[in-house]
């Protein structure tokens, strides 16, 4: 027989990322899905056979992504699918040290605890598990330890803060583009190309004919395939988005997220935008439903937690 429930195991203060998606682009998925919060599924003995999506794991701690690897070895030994391993998977502090060591970019990254002065300046810095970057640009030492006690003050641990070096790809007109594309069961899908003159963008700012025709271009000739399935391959990413620039033509890799918005509502977008952003739609929707494997398990089977296990800690 063959399952059709997606279980999208996410924390449950970031599960909108998948229910607005599910809510209005998606909707003919919704009854094909389930979101899981990591307290219910961390906790659970009954598995129903269906496909597992761990999402938002960069969120876990310790002992969630202990008891997550145990069930992932359970349900993956009992012949199901599950994207995304607890521990495989590489976190962005793992990736991008990988990335820089091996040539892919260009820009080294550092924790706060072990590094005082970066091999270049000027640097960001941002959380080691949030999506989000402390202030602009840090151009000096003293910048960097004025922002650490700042950090400290806070009660936040140096081995959380990242410290990346920064990559300038702006064009010659000062013209910053950033790639996002997805990846679902390794289906490559382009997402977006977004336009700004600033470097720390969440959404475009720059729209106009050209940039619309080259985001449609984009996202339609998938143009980089070969390159992301291969990135998403050394990241041993199964589900999530990764976003990246070019510089001199060269991919740089800015973070891969495990949780990523797949669409904000078609409110949100002007006219002109819709066309890629239901290509998109489409796309990923498919390839949600590919999902599908065979199981000869039926409506559920039981989990056993080790004797002795605890999530203390």
């Amino acid at each position: 027989m063959y399952t059709s429930m997606i279980y999208y195991v996410v924390t449950e203060e970031h599960n909108y990322t998948i229910e607005m998606f599910l809510d209005t682009w998606g909707l003919s998925l919704d009854s094909r899905f389930e979101v899981v919060p990591y307290s219910i599924f961390t906790n659970a003995t009954n598995f129903p056979a269906g496909t597992y999506v761990l999402s938002d794991l960069e969120r876990l701690t310790r002992s969630e992504i202990d008891r997550t690897t145990q069930i992932w070895e359970h349900l993956t030994h009992t012949g199901l699918r599950v994207l995304n391993h607890p521990v495989r998977t590489l976190r962005r502090y793992e990736l991008l040290r990988t990335l820089f060591q091996l040539g892919e970019n260009c820009f080294n990254v550092y924790r706060l605890s072990e590094v005082r002065e970066p091999r270049r300046f000027p640097v960001l810095l941002r959380p080691v598990a949030e999506h989000y970057i402390f202030g602009g640009l840090h151009r000096s030492q003293d910048e960097i330890d004025k922002a650490t006690r700042h950090a400290l003050r806070k009660g936040r641990s140096l081995e959380d803060v990242l410290m990346i070096e920064f990559c300038d790809t702006s064009d010659s007109v000062g013209t910053f583009r950033t790639y996002s594309a997805f990846v679902v069961a390794g289906t490559v899908i382009p997402r977006c190309l977004y336009f700004s003159r600033k470097w720390k963008l969440k959404q475009p700012d720059l729209l106009d004919e050209e940039m619309v025709r080259e985001e449609w271009e984009y996202v339609a000739l998938n143009p980089h395939q070969e390159w992301l399935a291969r990135i998403f391959r050394l990241a041993n990413v199964d589900y999530g988005k990764i976003d990246y620039s070019l510089l001199d033509g060269k991919p740089q890799i800015w973070e891969i997220n495990t949780n990523p918005i797949l669409l904000l509502p078609p409110e949100r977008y002007k006219p002109v935008q819709l066309p890629a952003q239901q290509l998109f739609a489409d796309r990923v929707t498919r390839a949600f439903e590919e999902l599908d494997v065979p199981s000869s398990r039926g409506a559920g089977f039981t989990v056993v937690i080790p004797a002795g296990w605890s999530r203390a800690g």
